[in-house]
């Protein structure tokens, strides 16, 4: 009976895998988000609209998207759902990203640890207070 039920539970995960479509964030400021996204991480907007008072960003890299919005008024309040929440972004030129992040004054929570000779990474906060990973798989040379 065991197996019949395990064989069933895989068949029917089969039928909704899903994979990850876009992450849709809850922003406080539109414009100071899209600065962020954009001038730090690359990511180009795809489109933007007004839908019901709320002001909504569709943001694209190589293999990311994100709908940012902004509401007149946030749907939950900040301790409720960016508390445990990382964005992971990969990227092949991490000081060019760690350099935009400085230039535009952004909380850097983890800089690059240049002794490990594993993966590198570092870790920021968006201008909402969701951590953002960005992880390199090439070994990064100290130029500075």
């Amino acid at each position: 009976m065991k197996e019949k039920e395990a064989s069933t539970s895989n068949l029917i995960c089969m039928a909704l895998a899903c994979t990850l479509g876009h992450v849709m964030l809850d922003v406080e400021n539109l414009d100071r988000s899209l600065d962020f996204y954009e001038g730090v991480l690359g990511l180009s907007v795809q489109y933007s609209e007004e839908l019901d008072g709320s002001r909504i960003a569709y943001v694209r890299g190589d293999t990311t998207e994100m709908m940012l919005i902004e509401h007149d008024e946030p749907l939950l309040t900040p301790s409720a759902y960016r508390g445990g929440i990382v964005l992971g972004f990969r990227s092949q030129s991490l000081f060019a990203v760690l350099s935009n992040a400085r230039q535009a004054e952004c909380e850097i929570l983890r800089e690059p640890d240049l002794t490990s000779s594993g993966p590198q990474s570092i870790l920021l906060a968006d201008p909402d207070g969701y951590a953002i990973l960005v992880v390199s798989e090439i070994r990064m040379i100290d130029t500075q």
